[in-house]
């Protein structure tokens, strides 16, 4: 694997639901390869869907601090601020919104989903989700918990990864491959073939 550019954030979070007023409750990332993973207290409850995908409880998070003003979140703010940093998540436009309702502003950013979907014009993949293309792909990916922030970037890197390899192989410039994925995750993902 060809060494990926620097400033690439890949993040996760986990929610207390995907309503309008749900919020995080746990953010991982990953930066030059350094790791970080925290749970917070919400200010409201995880749902019981929350907990089910996520194996966390009301009672896991209720003596944690709040997300907003913590050391990540003032972290986070200071990385997102650098012009530099691209953002890339799974399905980025939730995360997105879930850190604009902490005060966190995303400008640069990548959607592995729609990246995913990109390279696949024959929708030979059949779905999308990120555990399913853990698996559809074979990535190797030890110590990654389905549905666990720190679990699910672990993942998201090694998607990434098989991606920005897929463009190269395709004959994309090397220094144009973050641009090019920046402007797919931009637009509406096509739908090219009805199942």
């Amino acid at each position: 694997m060809n060494k990926l550019p620097e400033n690439l954030l890949f993040l996760d979070t986990e929610t207390t639901g995907r309503e309008e007023q749900d919020r995080i409750f746990q953010v991982a990332y990953s930066y030059n390869g350094n790791e970080k993973s925290e749970l917070f207290k919400p200010p409201l409850p995880l749902s019981i869907e929350a907990m089910e995908a996520t194996h966390y409880t009301n009672k896991d998070v209720q003596d944690k601090d709040p997300f907003e003003g913590s050391q990540m979140h003032k972290e986070l703010q200071e990385m997102l601020a650098d012009a530099q940093t691209v953002f890339i998540a799974h399905n980025a436009k939730f995360d997105i919104e879930m850190l604009k309702r902490e005060g966190i502003e995303v400008s640069r950013f990548i959607d592995t989903l729609k990246v995913a979907r990109f390279l696949d014009p024959e929708s030979k993949l059949g779905a999308y989700r990120l555990q399913y293309l853990r698996y559809a792909l074979d990535l190797n990916v030890p110590n990654a918990s389905a549905h666990d922030a720190l679990g699910d970037v672990r993942v998201l890197i090694a998607l990434f990864e098989r991606l920005y390899a897929k463009m190269l192989s395709l004959g994309q410039d090397e220094n144009e491959i973050i641009y090019k994925m920046e402007k797919i995750s931009q637009e509406p993902s096509e739908i090219r073939v009805f199942t």
